[in-house]
């Protein structure tokens, strides 16, 4: 009947958890509906006892999660790695349904220091739980370091580096990791050989100033053509400055790609 639908016996216990119920308090309850004890039988053990159905997560799944997280982040970075310290956790029980187990590193700013790994375990596709794993790594990757003692102002070449693979616990973008990255930059401190090119020791320079006579190259396709220009303001690579097409005299914007030359595409 609708008043025994509406019988209450309080709450459902956690997953994993049991509760037990005496038989007569679910007999309370019906006689608070107002049915008399007359017009119902109760067919029930002296004590009821309620388990939530549930499943069990390892501890071990979680931790593959993790790891594929990790070896996604460097799969094209050239960065070997070990993981030396995860902290996983044991098992536990969540929801009946289908599993899921993310793990991002999207917004760990530096992961060869210890960090945390954000994990999101997902029931059904709803979130069931959150929580954090703390990982470190011990990774080496190619870098470039000085092949000989460089001074302050230096602009630095191809022949004052050399490449080495060396262990980091800096990001990625701290280090110079292409000899082409030397294009244009200058050491802002000294250096001994042996030492690491990392982002606190050089700044980019100014290679193409105004008023310096310089080669305007454009691109179209495969065809390139080049000719002679003047610059009209100052840039360091990659910026876009305002350069005269000493064939035209038409002033317009190019890209500054080297000491002296700048490129546009028409």
């Amino acid at each position: 009947s609708d008043a025994l639908r509406q019988i209450s016996l309080g709450y459902a216990p956690n997953i994993g958890m049991t509760r037990d119920i005496p038989r007569d308090r679910i007999e309370l309850a019906i006689a608070a509906t107002g049915i008399s004890a007359s017009e119902f039988t109760l067919k029930s053990p002296a004590l009821v006892r309620i388990r939530r159905a549930g499943q069990l997560i390892e501890g071990e799944k979680v931790r593959a999660a993790v790891e594929n997280a990790i070896s996604r982040q460097f799969s094209e970075s050239r960065v070997e790695f070990r993981i030396i310290r995860l902290d996983t956790p044991e098992n536990f029980d969540a929801a009946v349904g289908d599993v899921e187990i993310r793990a991002n590193l999207a917004n760990v700013a530096n992961p060869f220091a210890p960090f945390s790994v954000p994990v999101e375990i997902r029931v059904n596709d709803r979130i069931f739980r959150r929580f954090s794993v703390r990982a470190e790594l011990e990774a080496t990757v190619e870098i470039l370091v000085a092949n000989k003692d460089l001074a302050v102002n230096s602009k630095l070449s191809k022949d004052d580096v050399r490449i080495e693979r060396r262990r980091i616990d800096k990001p990625l973008a701290n280090y110079l990791r292409d000899p082409e990255m030397l294009r244009g930059i200058y050491l802002i401190k000294n250096l001994s050989g042996g030492m690491e090119i990392t982002a606190d020791s050089f700044a980019a320079a100014f290679v193409v100033k105004s008023g310096d006579l310089i080669r305007i190259v454009g691109q179209s396709g495969k065809m390139q053509i080049t000719v002679n220009g003047e610059a009209r303001s100052s840039g360091k690579i990659g910026d876009r400055i305002a350069v005269k097409n000493s064939q035209s005299n038409k002033i317009i914007q190019a890209t500054v790609i080297d000491e002296g030359i700048v490129k546009v595409y028409f």
